[in-house]
């Protein structure tokens, strides 16, 4: 593979990760919370919301990240468009994050490279700049990060922020998540991550503060552990 090519397939990988954001915005709430947020102030409610949507947001995500992959090094994808003009490669991907077999959400982002190269050495801001969801028409969604290499197959994200902002039609009950910091490796081999974010879930006049720990399991996978005032669970 050229450095080219390489450079593009290493920077949407990590491009998915950070639409991974609001990868869980579309899901009906089922412990009757808010929509896609579940009652901020119940630590029960965000774990079964968890335990609920992750599932089949996480095998949307693998999916997408399959066809990124397949369209990054030259070959066919459907739902990917990659628009490289000089140092930036703008993509758009449709995911299925809700499992139905529809990949109806849309996501948009960007990878900003120092020079015309795209050569990874120097790093790569990369963002996300948009979301477009029937399920959430009023989704705003936003997230950026600093990639580098670290070794030959991994790289890592540091400097990494973000913002999900939903206000259901109807509902009264908008909701704000942000990602406030965040340092993650990936192993683009293995496709393995580890690392942590931090963030603030604001609903209904409360605020909740999380941690999200990524961490290797015994059968050589990996899972997230979400710690907060009040909650420490790990999905899935």
């Amino acid at each position: 593979m050229n450095r080219t090519r390489s450079g593009i397939l290493a920077a949407f990988v990590a491009v998915a990760i950070v639409f991974s954001i609001g990868a869980c915005s579309d899901d009906d709430d089922p412990t009757g919370g808010t929509i896609g947020v579940p009652d901020a102030t119940n630590p029960a409610a965000i774990e079964a919301h968890l335990a609920s949507v992750l599932p089949s947001a996480a095998a949307g995500l693998t999916d997408g990240l399959a066809r990124l992959l397949t369209a990054a090094t030259g070959g066919p994808a459907d739902g990917v468009v990659l628009i490289p003009v000089g140092n930036v490669v703008q993509a758009q991907i449709n995911i299925d994050l809700d499992g139905d077999g529809a990949r109806e959400t849309t996501f948009s982002g960007s990878a900003v490279f120092s020079d015309e190269s795209l050569d990874l050495a120097q790093g790569v801001t990369l963002t996300v700049d948009g979301v477009v969801d029937p399920n959430q028409p009023t989704a705003d969604l936003s997230g950026s990060t600093f990639m580098s290499q670290a070794g030959l197959t991994v790289v890592n994200f540091s400097s990494t922020q973000g913002h999900l902002g939903v206000d259901p039609p109807g509902s009264g009950n908008a909701y704000d998540v942000f990602v406030t910091a965040g340092d993650v490796s990936l192993d683009i081999l293995s496709g393995t991550p580890s690392g942590f974010t931090d963030g603030r879930i604001e609903a209904e006049g409360e605020i909740v503060g999380w941690s999200a720990f990524v961490e290797p399991t015994t059968s050589g996978g990996w899972q997230v552990r979400i710690q907060g005032e009040g909650f420490d669970f790990t999905v899935p």
